[in-house]
């Protein structure tokens, strides 16, 4: 799996969290669209793997479900590196 593969998979497993993590907070995506001032349809993108969201978007959505967005270098063979 080339880097591109890597990074795909990496959003997608970040998409699949913050999804989790508003449906925790048991928010919609309409809810966390005003608390955040994230259109919607942002949301749905992020949610879904599609686009290129801001660290700074990442980081308002997590924070309004209530949890926080931590980024840690990890190895090609999908090993943590802190281990």
């Amino acid at each position: 799996m080339g880097s591109s593969g890597i990074e795909r998979e990496a959003y997608r497993a970040l998409a699949r969290a913050l999804r989790d993590a508003r449906q925790a907070a048991g928010l919609s995506q309409r809810d966390l669209a005003g608390l955040t001032g994230i259109k919607q349809g942002k949301i749905s993108s992020v949610e879904q793997a599609l686009g290129n969201p801001t660290l700074k978007t990442l980081a308002r959505m997590a924070t309004a479900c209530g949890v926080t967005l931590t980024i840690a270098p990890a190895d090609p063979d999908g090993d943590d590196l802190e281990s």
